[in-house]
């Protein structure tokens, strides 16, 4: 027996994910990398390795797949920039042998990737700004995908509308594109362009800015005279030059530019450009102005620069004129006084003139005491001259004089002199020893020497010597001195020995007749041989300083070296030291150096400063002495602080807090100073003593912050002990107020996040708030808190027994809408907190509706409907009374009224017509009610029977109406011609239809139906809407018409009830 086996390849399947979700539809930005799964599995979901998986587009391979490491999926990342833009259906092919081939179809959309437009104006980031004309203006554009990676190489312009202004360039260094405009290329004012930005695979971008171009500020500076000044005063016929300079804010000169002189609105010039460039120049006459003040104005003006209007006063004056006085050739001005010799001629010159030229032919004086004499013009020179004899005119003494000069239209001038007349003045010099000691009158001699004194007795005016003069020498020693005609002095020689050892005042008169007495008065120090001292203190020369610093304990060692000034040391000289509590110590001669020594011990002085005198002296040495400063000081200490445990000088303290303040006070060895004093002070106030700790080599001090007001407080903390330096350091503490926290209850109810609640109006709002310390969360009584807002300013009334503040307001004081209160909290030391509360206060909801509930109701044509109508207040679940209620349906309005008083309103509409009405009510009760319009349908309905006449009577008008229709085309089409004609036309017909083809005929049902649905029935509904319209029927007179055709509406005014006596 033969059998066949058919061995057949395993089905498989092959599952596709994409970015890690299992579609086969994805969009993606380019660029971007695509991670691609594929899961080829046989039908016992058993993976299937070293298959060959591809990525195919049409019969394209793109890439190959590769088996994951896990071995349980194959991989592939695509990069979509392999891709174009827009959609791309790929196929992933799955194939093994022995194996089923997979495909799956996969649609990759490649899009634009998002970017990002930046822009800086100026340097700033924004897109307005305003500039002057004229000024660069740098633009700075970022282009950046979402990842904020720089766009290079894309195209970024800047637009004006769809036009392009210009290009902007990449930077070559860092990540932005440039542009710098400039402003004069834009309008004045308001430019609106836009930076647009684009890269093929990249989203363009588009951002608009806002360049507001002003005019340029300016500056304009006036010179009058070339004084920079806007007021003047100057002379009748005067040339004025005037200087405009009209500048930008950058100090940049303005050409071209429009300059006026104005008086008024009237142009009286036009200033001209400098050669230069760099201003505008007017020159006027001012004899085209006016005698007086004159106001004038300057006014620049240039397109696109800030025009500007600069005031002037130029005060046109009768013509000045000067006057120069000169004594003997020189100006009188430099003199205070001039000295002249009462045997002397003094010339005195004056030159008149208005600044310009000389002034001719003037009336020139001079006026004395007793005495005016009149000047001489010297035109050759423009001058006017006097020579004065002195003691023809004045005495010895000083004189007054006034010189005038004046001419008719030029100003009167007048100068004042002072005359000093004196004797013959002469100069006495001093010379001793050959040295000039006319200034520094002072000599120093040794016993036993011979001083030379000569003297100069001069005339004052040529230095000449005067001879045959007294000259004197007086004082500790007379003698007269003898003159020296060929040297021409005055001499004498004096031995030291005649004069008194130390100071000696000596005085040399000098008289001859006609000249001033002179007299020099000098000194002469008759003095030991000069010695000196040189000082060592503990080895060191502290002949300049003098003084030592030393601890107390210390010894202190003091040399002297006492020598004359040839350098000799005089041996056997006395040298004692002399101070405050020592007993007088004589410094004896050093064993092996000349000196004079002496060691003191610090214990023996002062602490502090002491002050001790030295002194050395021998017969006929100069003694010396030496004051010498020894300063005993403290051992070196230091001072540290920790603020609760901090090293720190600075804290911070809650109000009521406990405060650790430790002071750790050591010597120069780390050693602790025991019992030292350290005290806590503010200023010189001791405020608390610290203790040394029991077991730490420390002082501490513990307080409560509530002993110091809120804030910064500076305070020291001093450190003291004998024989150790005090120490100090400051430290700020700042007292913080407590925080708080408020909670908001409103009615009842825990509004503390919200804050907002809605009430109707008229009713009351509670307002309870709980005022808590956030630091322990007790509850902070006696605080003050108040609501404020809206025109309210309470205070809230505080119970301790419920931890609360609460106060009841009633609505109606806010009144309706959203209203916003504050409530402030705040107690003394502690943060004062608020909230602010929404209040909505609403109208009263409110209802409307029948008694019955009912909104329809039904009643025949003729019969009366009464109206009844309930108003409820939802809020304050009661009736609402006192309102307006109306009515207004299709024949006219009304009024309901509420007889009772209940909050039932009711109205009765009479007579009623056929039809169906919407009736509305409309409430008003005051501006506190929520009324919305209220309807109801009234149904007014004829009974059965009298419909089914009306629906008779309805078909036979419209039979008799199709048989009249009937007749008369008949009639139109046949009857109207005699029977011969009629005859005649039908034989005519005949023979028409026998010359035709096929007639389409109709049945007369059919003819029928099209008649009616083209003609009849359009004609039906037009008169049955013109009934609805125009007619009314009532039950007992048929169809009543208005006068103009129309039934009256609402805006008539009818009333139903009027409606039966109609005609």
């Amino acid at each position: 027996m033969s059998i066949i086996i058919t061995v057949l390849e395993r089905d498989t399947t092959l599952e596709v994910t994409l970015n890690g979700t299992l579609t086969t539809n994805i969009e993606i930005d380019y660029g971007e990398l695509l991670p691609i799964t594929a899961i080829y599995q046989d039908f016992e979901s058993t993976f299937i390795e070293n298959a060959e998986v591809q990525l195919l587009e049409g019969a394209t391979i793109l890439d190959n797949f590769t088996v994951h490491p896990l071995g349980d999926h194959y991989n592939l990342s695509l990069d979509s920039s392999m891709l174009n833009l827009g959609v791309h259906s790929l196929l992933i092919y799955a194939v093994k042998d022995t194996f089923s081939s997979a495909s799956v179809s996969i649609t990759i959309t490649v899009t634009e990737r998002d970017s990002t437009l930046e822009v800086t104006l100026n340097g700033t980031l924004t897109t307005y700004i305003e500039i002057d004309y004229g000024e660069l203006l740098p633009i700075t554009a970022v282009y950046q995908d979402l990842e904020g990676l720089f766009i290079e190489n894309a195209e970024v312009q800047l637009l004006e509308g769809a036009t392009i202004l210009d290009n902007f360039t990449q930077h070559p260094l860092y990540d932005y594109y440039n542009l710098t405009i400039n402003t004069n290329e834009l309008d004045l004012g308001v430019n609106l362009l836009s930076i647009y930005a684009k890269k093929d695979t990249y989203s363009s971008v588009t951002v608009s800015i806002i360049i507001t171009v002003l005019e340029r500020d300016t500056t304009l500076e006036v010179t009058l005279n070339g004084t920079l000044t806007t007021n003047i005063e100057i002379a009748y016929g005067e040339l004025l030059p005037i200087t405009a300079v009209y500048q930008d804010f950058e100090s940049t000169f303005i050409e071209n530019a429009e300059v006026q002189l104005l008086e008024g609105a009237t142009i009286l010039e036009n200033f001209t450009l400098h050669p230069l460039g760099d201003r505008y120049n007017l020159t006027i006459n001012t004899n085209e102005l006016d005698l007086g003040v004159n106001l004038l104005g300057i006014y620049a003006k240039k397109e696109n620069y800030l025009a500007e209007l600069v005031s002037i006063t130029i005060t046109v004056t009768t013509r000045d004129a000067t006057l120069d006085v000169f004594l003997d050739g020189t100006d009188s001005d430099v003199y205070e006084i001039y000295d002249i010799p009462v045997n002397e001629v003094l010339n005195i010159t004056a030159v008149y003139s208005d600044y310009v030229e000389f002034i001719e032919d003037a009336n020139v004086k001079l006026i004395g005491e007793e005495f005016s004499l009149n000047f001489t013009e010297d035109l050759s020179y423009d001058r006017y001259n006097l020579t004065l004899n002195v003691e023809d005119y004045l005495g010895v003494g000083v004189h007054f004089l006034v010189i005038s000069a004046e001419k008719v239209n030029y100003a009167l001038k007048t100068k004042n002199i002072k005359i000093n007349v004196k004797e013959r003045s002469a100069d006495l010099e001093l010379f001793i020893d050959n040295i000039d000691k006319t200034d520094v009158r002072y000599v120093s001699s040794e016993i036993d020497k011979i001083i030379n004194i000569t003297v100069l007795f001069l005339d004052s005016s040529d230095k000449t010597h005067i001879s045959g003069g007294n000259i004197r020498l007086t004082g500790a020693l007379e003698k007269n001195l003898t003159e020296l005609i060929l040297y021409e002095h005055y001499n004498v020689s004096i031995n030291t020995n005649d004069l008194s050892q130390g100071i000696n005042f000596l005085t040399i008169f000098a008289q001859k007749e006609g000249y001033e007495s002179q007299s020099i008065v000098f000194t002469v120090e008759v003095t030991e041989k000069d010695t000196y001292l040189q000082l060592f203190l503990n080895g060191e020369d502290k002949t300049l300083e003098k003084e030592i610093e030393v601890t107390i304990g210390d010894l202190v060692n003091i040399s002297v070296l006492y020598r004359d000034y040839e350098g000799n040391f005089i041996q056997n000289a006395t040298v004692q030291l002399v101070g405050e509590g020592l007993e007088d110590t004589n410094l004896t001669k050093h064993s092996k150096y000349n000196l004079y020594n002496l060691t003191l011990d610090s214990n023996d002085l002062s602490f502090g400063i002491n002050f001790l005198t030295l002194y050395a002296q021998k017969t006929n040495y100069q003694p010396q002495t030496i004051i010498i400063k020894i300063v005993i000081i403290n051992k070196e200490s230091n001072l540290s602080i920790y603020l609760n445990g901090s090293p720190t000088n600075n804290v911070e303290v809650v109000y009521g807090e406990m405060m650790n303040i430790t002071a750790v006070y050591e010597d120069l060895g780390g050693d602790l100073i025991e019992n030292a004093d350290l005290e806590l002070r503010d200023g010189s106030t001791i405020l608390y003593n610290f203790t040394k700790h029991s077991l730490y080599n420390q002082y501490n001090l513990t307080i409560n912050s509530n002993v110091f007001d809120l804030g910064a407080h500076s305070l020291l903390i001093y450190a003291n002990k004998e024989n150790y330096f005090s120490a100090s350091l400051s430290i700020t503490v700042t007292v913080i107020e407590r925080d708080t926290n408020l909670e908001v209850f409103l009615n009842g109810v825990n509004k503390t996040i919200e804050k907002s609640i809605e009430v109707p109006i008229g009713s009351s709002l509670d307002i309870a708030i709980q005022y808590f310390d956030i630091e322990d969360g007790s509850y902070i009584e006696n605080a003050t808190i108040n609501l404020v807002g809206e025109g309210l300013d309470l205070l809230l009334n505080e119970t301790v027994s419920l931890e609360q503040y609460s106060i009841t307001i009633d609505t109606n004081e806010i009144d309706l809408g959203v209203r916003f209160l504050t409530i402030y909290a705040e107690k003394a030391n502690y943060h004062s907190s608020t909230a602010l509360l929404r209040i909505q206060v609403n109208r009263i909801r409110t209802n409307i509706s029948t008694l019955t509930g009912e909104t329809i109701f039904n009643r025949e044509p003729g019969n009366d409907f009464t109206l009844k109508i309930e108003l409820e207040d939802l809020d304050f679940n009661q009736t609402v009374k006192n309102a307006t209620v109306s009515y207004t349906w299709a024949y006219g309005q009304g009024t309901l009224t509420d007889p009772d008083n209940d909050g039932i309103y009711e109205g009765t509409l009479t007579n009623l017509r056929e039809g169906t009405f919407m009736i509305t009510i409309s409430v008003f009760a005051s501006d506190d009610y929520d009324f919305e319009r209220f309807q109801l349908t009234l149904s007014v309905v004829r009974p059965s029977e009298q419909i089914l006449l009306f629906q008779v009577l309805t078909v036979v008008g419209i039979a008799a109406a199709i048989g009249i229709a009937s007749y008369l085309v008949a009639y139109q089409r046949v009857l109207k011609y005699p029977k011969e004609v009629r005859k005649i036309r039908k034989f005519k017909k005949k023979m028409k239809k026998s010359q035709m083809g096929t007639i389409d005929t109709k049945s007369r049902d059919q003819l029928i139906e099209e008649q009616y649905l083209e003609e009849i029935k359009p004609i039906d509904k037009r008169v049955k809407a013109k009934i609805t319209e125009k007619e009314v029927k009532t039950p007992n007179e048929g169809t009543l018409k208005s006068e103009n055709g129309n039934i009256q509406t609402g805006e008539n005014e009818l009333n139903p009830n009027d409606t039966a006596n109609q005609d």
